[in-house]
């Protein structure tokens, strides 16, 4: 059953709860993909768990682990594909206190892990603002299903999921451009409209709010430039190749969006730490014991 998509424009807003970090990660050179993947998802997420417990200001972790087969299709068709092996996704209350929280224990027991897997001097950090454009995510349906030992869904926190396909965007956008117009409310209602748009289950924008930094002091470090960057979770990535959400989509982009800018990248997503899912995931649990 497709999700009940909402096509109002006012539901196309800025969050004033939370905020969002990106970084862009690229593996070591001395591992494979597979051995990438493993160690992040497996290893360093439980690194990182051990060193936030009992912390405040994170809301949401996840893992957004490129889909080789899928990068391969998109690069074969001529399709831009951004050159980062993984993205790491923060979802805070406020950029001053998780910034705080990256503090001497973390210097002292995340980052040597950091560095047996990516190289830190390459990775990017993008600020941003969520707009919740579609949000079809039922956390207590979800955490019900999570429950089951036979569900395709996340078992919190190591496994990737399996209920759905994420496709990231990053573009610039021409000259004179409002996105608070053109994006965050034309372009919204164009995607929800598509044959596309009726199997959303998640599209986020993530309006910047400073340009692209580095992830560490490398002041050698090629930084990219980008205006916007879009999420949309489907549950496959063949609905992206539908022609007629395709022709919408172009024909509306080619009025605001710079030519040649719009890269992709075909998103695995692992969540490992979920403040929305959490609580009901909790209560699905003592559910089923009654």
């Amino acid at each position: 059953m497709s999700p009940q998509v909402s096509l109002k424009p006012e539901m196309n807003t800025l969050r004033t709860d939370r905020f969002r970090f990106f970084v862009f990660v690229k593996k070591r050179a001395d591992m494979t993909m597979e051995e990438f993947d493993r160690y992040w998802l497996e290893v360093h997420s439980k690194v990182f768990l051990k060193f936030i417990a009992g912390k405040e200001g994170l809301l949401k972790y996840e893992q957004l682990h490129v889909n080789q087969v899928e990068k391969a299709r998109l690069k074969s068709i001529g399709v831009p594909v951004l050159d980062y092996d993984g993205v790491g996704l923060f979802d805070v209350d406020s950029f001053e206190k998780f910034a705080a929280l990256l503090d001497e224990g973390y210097i002292r027991d995340v980052v040597p892990d950091e560095e047996k897997f990516i190289l830190r001097e390459e990775s990017v950090v993008v600020r941003a603002k969520i707009a919740s454009i579609v949000d079809c995510d039922e956390d207590l349906l979800i955490a019900a299903q999570m429950a089951s030992a036979g569900s395709p869904y996340l078992k919190l926190p190591t496994n990737l999921r399996k209920d759905r396909s994420r496709m990231l965007f990053t573009f610039n956008v021409m000259e004179g451009v409002d996105l608070s117009q053109v994006w965050l409310r034309d372009h919204a209602n164009v995607v929800k409209a598509t044959p596309l748009g009726q199997s959303i289950i998640k599209y986020e924008q993530l309006h910047p709010t400073e340009p692209v930094s580095g992830f560490t002091d490398n002041h050698d470090a090629e930084l990219p430039h980008w205006d916007g960057v879009a999420l949309i979770d489907v549950p496959s990535f063949n609905l992206f190749k539908d022609p007629v959400s395709k022709r919408m989509l172009a024909e509306d982009e080619a009025k605001w969006q710079a030519p040649g800018t719009l890269s992709m990248l075909p998103i695995d997503v692992a969540t490992i730490i979920d403040v929305d899912v959490a609580p009901a995931y909790e209560a699905s649990l003592l559910l089923g014991k009654l």
